[in-house]
């Protein structure tokens, strides 16, 4: 009896609750319920039936899980271009995002790989109809990764002005780090270092920084070298008399010069061995100190004049004895002053060569 009347007081209640639930939906106006209900199936229509249109759109490709140990030698592309299908308000937006899709390479192996594009992987939704692809599959090289040590060498190219030449060349570091793919890495003995020789260069010793040349695909390090060059200049021996020039100051007489004459042995460029305007410009010269003795005489050392390029071996004798007279003129602004004749204040005459 006890519980026949529990569930008639339960029976009341839901058929209380039901009356109410009937009361609130028989005050709703359904005109309000229809009105968007009809707006929602337009929006529906107009953005994925009415209107639709085809656009290209590119997405770029990343890659990752490359297997350790192998190194991908052709087939890699920066982007797919794909073709959809859309509706015009979509279309709108789409070709102003930048898109990315990523590819998994833990299934490539050494040799050819081919991985297959499908609209499954791409970053579209579903208001979205792909329609093209391209490349819809892209063939995926791969190699073994080999490091090797090797030597560098340099590759010449160019000339140097008439008479000069290469004294020396050294690259530095010597060896050469690479790293790449097996077919690629495995036949190289050593590498090259592009040097350009130029007519501008002049003796000596210059430093330059020059590029590895290493075959696509392979890394090299360094990348940057340094190249210590030297420039040299093929000479030939020639041996010349000359006068002894002294340069003296203003007033100053030179009784005697012993000896007037030295014999110069210089080296010059070979094509300038018997050019007589180039061997002019040897000139044997003293200078007489400010200061000296009248009627005394000195030691001085002789001094040689070369034209450029050229180099002194010897000169016979180094040091020439200058006799002063008794008594001289009171010194006024330097000059040169020769023994016989006088030229411009400069002791001269013409020795043979």
């Amino acid at each position: 009896m006890k519980m026949l009347e529990t569930a008639k007081k339960r029976f009341t209640t839901l058929y209380e609750a039901f009356k109410n639930i009937r009361a609130v939906l028989a005050s709703v106006r359904w005109a309000y319920f229809g009105v968007a209900f009809i707006m929602a199936v337009g929006l529906w229509y107009v953005l994925t039936v009415r209107d639709k249109v085809e656009t290209w759109v590119d997405v770029r490709i990343e890659y990752r899980g490359l297997p350790h140990g192998l190194v991908v030698r052709e087939g890699l592309v920066d982007k797919l271009s794909v073709r959809l299908r859309a509706a015009l308000g979509l279309t709108r937006t789409i070709t102003t995002r930048p898109y990315a899709v990523s590819l998994d390479l833990s299934a490539v192996q050494k040799g050819t790989t081919v991985l297959h594009i499908t609209p499954e992987i791409l970053p579209f939704t579903d208001a979205f109809e792909v329609l093209e692809i391209s490349p819809s599959r892209i063939a995926i090289v791969a190699d073994a990764l080999e490091l090797r040590e090797v030597p560098m060498e340099a590759a010449v190219t160019g000339h140097l002005a008439k008479d000069f030449y290469v004294r020396s060349l050294r690259i530095t570091p010597q060896n050469a780090h690479l790293r790449g793919p097996e077919t690629l890495v495995s036949v190289l003995e050593r590498v090259f270092v592009p040097i350009a020789l130029t007519e501008a260069m002049r003796p000596g010793p210059l430093e330059m920084r020059e590029f590895v040349n290493v075959p696509d695909g392979v890394t090299v390090t360094p990348q940057q070298v340094v190249v210590d060059l030297e420039v040299g200049v093929r000479t030939k021996t020639v041996r010349v008399t000359r006068d002894v020039r002294v340069a003296a100051e203003e007033g100053v007489a030179i009784e005697s010069i012993q000896p007037a004459k030295v014999t110069v042995s210089v080296e010059v460029p070979e094509s300038q061995a018997n050019d007589e305007q180039v061997l002019e410009g040897i000139i044997a010269t003293a200078t007489l100190p400010g200061r000296f003795i009248a009627g005394g005489e000195l030691n001085l050392p002789v001094h040689v004049i070369l034209p450029e390029f050229a180099s002194l071996d010897t000169v016979e004798p180094k040091e020439i004895t200058v006799k002063m007279p008794a008594a001289s003129a009171p010194p006024g602004t330097p000059q040169e002053t020769p023994a016989t004749p006088k030229i411009s204040g400069i002791q001269s005459q013409q020795g043979d060569r």
